[in-house]
């Protein structure tokens, strides 16, 4: 059999069988669990709140389809000259094994002092969430490790400063466009 012959045939078989090898592989990123309650990027992707209705505020977290996290919460403007406040807070997401979604985001907290808002620490906030269905994610684990400015909040260097793993019931909802609102 000829060089050509025998190339030809190689590809023949060859290409088929790596097309057939290529779909296997990449066939179980794409899958979704049709709202079995586990994590995946199709079911967490997008913008939830969660509203507290006894102490008037709201968190909000968005999840990016490339892992970016971002969260925050409207009492950060309550506290500005009491208090100390907050700003934004980034980070990423990842799907758990166990079909939970983890969600570290790091942020600087600010604290009053004659008269202004001085930076007080930086602060890493992790909140495991349970898929419930494509739209409430509900908290089951949360804690917040404060670092000194000078520490990297992505260390472990960090102190504990609150949290809870049998959590209230905190629960995100997906904002959905609401087409009703537009005449």
């Amino acid at each position: 059999m000829s060089k050509k012959k025998l190339s030809a045939l190689a590809m023949g078989v060859l290409a088929p069988a790596a097309l057939v090898i290529l779909s296997l592989s990449i066939a179980p990123v794409f899958a979704d669990n049709n709202n079995s309650g586990v994590c995946s990027g199709k079911k967490v992707v997008g913008s939830f709140i969660r509203v507290n209705p006894i102490n008037k505020y709201m968190d909000q977290l968005i999840l990016t389809s490339d892992g970016i996290a971002y969260w925050y919460q409207s009492t950060a403007f309550d506290f500005l000259v009491t208090g100390g406040t907050y700003i934004p807070e980034i980070g990423s997401w990842a799907c758990q094994t166990d079909g939970t979604v983890l969600v570290t985001t790091i942020s600087t907290q600010y604290q009053p002092q004659s008269g202004d808002e001085v930076k007080d620490k930086n602060t890493r906030f992790t909140q495991k969430l349970i898929v419930v269905d494509e739209d409430t994610l509900e908290v089951s684990a949360r804690f917040t490790r404060v670092f000194a400015l000078a520490d990297d909040p992505l260390g472990n260097n960090g102190t504990v400063q609150g949290g809870c793993t049998s959590c209230p019931p905190y629960t995100y909802k997906r904002i959905k466009p609401v087409p009703t609102d537009v005449p």
